[in-house]
């Protein structure tokens, strides 16, 4: 036993062994304790490593089983001990990876299958990787495999149960073994390991339990390679430098620096992780997941229950989720998946770096390329830069800072306006700012209206509203006569008072607020911040202009 792998020694043994399956060692409990139940064949069909083999070894010798053990297997009679060390002669275990042939189902199992057991009560077939089996194959076992003498049962296990014939698969009681899970995993390993005396950190349990996908065989396997990579605890660190994974810390460096569209420390972060030695490959592969798990955060609201990651690694991801958009993620997931899948198509490796290079810039720079996402992203950048630069041109400090940019128009400048009247209408027109702003959170499309140059507000000594819209531009009258009931409700939450609202078309007014001079600015402003927009529009398209 001292010389066996380490996942041939851990192999489950007993029911009570085989992990994340009770729904099948709870059936198959069932019928060794009342033979009545038993099937002449059983398909055990599931990924790889998560126990069927072994749950039809342990089936096997619970069968035949002479112990005393109340729950059989026994593991210490003469049938137990001779079926775990594979010598039995009534228990044949037929590999159809490497015996595919119609004769071999002749040989071992058709000219045999009536002799009687030699020391059990029942003989039994295992067929591990079944559906190797070639169709010639499964024809001859057909008949057989349907009525089998009484002391015969055939259990079947594969990976790939929808190559079987249906033929095959019906005459079977079928059981399906789920992916054992990452706790799951975690608490094998843990217990393997305080037997084993491995000193282990849990974070480095939880990246063998990540890797293995299900497979306790695999994380087995990860396991015993990191004991011998190390001569002190198996850590995080010691994992990833022996698989060649990304660290952690560096994945989200990168993810952060993509989305803050950060080139130059990009492509030096890349060079620097590349040039320690890591697998183009590989790395691609870690900044696919990468994103996975950031996309999940994103979309789910308990992430961590599919992820099941340490807090401390969840709350990183939940940070990473809070820069992108999920069809941001998902957009630079597809070109590093494109990029990795032409990477891995190229036998020349020195090709590699450079489509990696140009994938990361992709990533980091929607508007260079043409994909529909990148549209998307490029087009969701530009509505912010317009409402960015759309701001109010405003004749106080105070409303140049709300983004509000409707003209506002007073009606009198004579000191006769210092009474309540007048102090009404002075309190309407200070808050007109964060009137505007509480309007363009709950109307999007109605302050954009309010805020064309080509309508102003007035604000009357009573504390009226009159709205004047120039002449020609009747949807804007329509759109805001149609919404003067949520203007007044709004207005009047805000100033505390109740406000009359009033439209009409009217020339722009001549009074002297504003005064030429800053009639003259406004026009100056709104010149400055269209060369801004089509500036910043001609970046992102990469555009030129042409003058006619």
């Amino acid at each position: 036993m001292g010389d066996m792998s380490l996942y041939r020694k851990w192999r489950s043994q007993t029911f009570q062994d085989i992990v994340s399956q009770k729904h099948i060692t709870r059936t198959l409990t069932n019928v060794v304790n009342n033979p009545r139940l038993l099937a002449h064949a059983y398909l055990f069909a599931g990924p790889r490593g998560t126990g069927k083999t072994s749950m039809a070894r342990i089936f096997a010798k619970a069968l035949n089983c002479r112990g005393n053990e109340s729950v059989p297997p026994c593991n210490v009679c003469d049938n137990c001990v001779s079926i775990t060390e594979g010598t039995s002669m009534d228990v044949m275990e037929i590999d159809a990876a490497s015996h595919t042939s119609v004769e071999m189902v002749r040989e071992y199992i058709i000219n045999k299958v009536n002799f009687a057991p030699v020391d059990g009560k029942y003989k039994i077939y295992i067929i591990d990787e079944a559906h190797k089996l070639s169709n010639s194959s499964f024809n001859a076992l057909l008949k057989t495999l349907e009525e089998p003498p009484g002391h015969v049962v055939f259990i079947l296990a594969t990976t790939d149960a929808n190559d079987l014939p249906p033929t095959i698969i019906s005459r079977c009681q079928k059981f399906d073994f789920r992916r054992i899970s990452h706790q799951d995993i975690v608490r094998r390993l843990r217990h393997i390991c305080q037997v084993e005396g491995f000193a282990v950190a849990e974070s480095a349990l939880s990246i063998i339990a990540s890797l293995s996908s299900g497979s306790l065989r695999d994380a087995i396997v990860l396991l015993e390679q990191a004991a011998s990579f190390t001569d002190g605890e198996i850590t995080a660190s010691n994992i990833s430098s022996l698989l060649g994974l990304s660290d952690l810390s560096a994945l989200f460096s990168l993810s952060q620096l993509i989305a803050e569209g950060k080139i130059q420390e990009l492509l030096i972060l890349a060079n620097r992780i590349i040039g320690e030695g890591k697998d183009i490959i590989q790395f691609a592969k870690d900044i696919v997941e990468h994103y996975r798990k950031i996309l999940l955060v994103k979309v789910m609201s308990d992430a961590n229950k599919v992820l099941d990651l340490p807090d401390e690694t969840f709350e990183s991801y939940k940070k990473a989720a809070e820069l992108y958009d999920s069809s941001d993620i998902m957009r630079v997931t597809d070109i590093m998946k494109t990029a990795f899948e032409l990477s891995a198509g190229l036998k020349d490796a020195f090709c590699q770096r450079p489509l990696f290079e140009i994938a990361l810039i992709k990533m980091a720079i929607p508007e260079s390329e043409t994909s529909i996402s990148s549209l998307s992203a490029r087009i969701d950048k530009l509505e912010t830069i317009v409402g960015n630069l759309r701001r109010p041109v405003s004749q106080d400090s105070d409303s140049s800072q709300t983004g509000a940019a409707v003209a506002v128009e007073a009606v009198s400048d004579t000191a006769s306006d210092a009474g309540s009247d007048a102090s009404e209408k002075m309190k309407i027109r200070d808050l007109w700012p964060k009137i505007m702003q509480s309007i363009k959170a709950e109307k999007m499309s109605l302050h954009a209206i309010l805020a064309d140059p080509n309508v102003n507000a007035s604000f009357k000594d009573s504390g009226e509203i009159l709205i004047n819209v120039k002449p020609g531009y009747s949807f804007h009258k329509e759109q805001i006569d149609k919404n003067k009931e949520f203007l007044k409700s709004l207005i009047c939450k805000i100033v505390g008072e109740k406000v009359q609202i009033s439209t009409a078309f009217a020339p722009p007014s001549k009074s002297k607020i504003p005064s030429k001079e800053q009639n003259a600015v406004q026009e100056d402003m709104y010149s400055i911040q269209h060369k801004e927009l089509v500036e910043e529009v001609m970046g992102i398209f990469q555009g030129t202009t042409i003058r006619l």
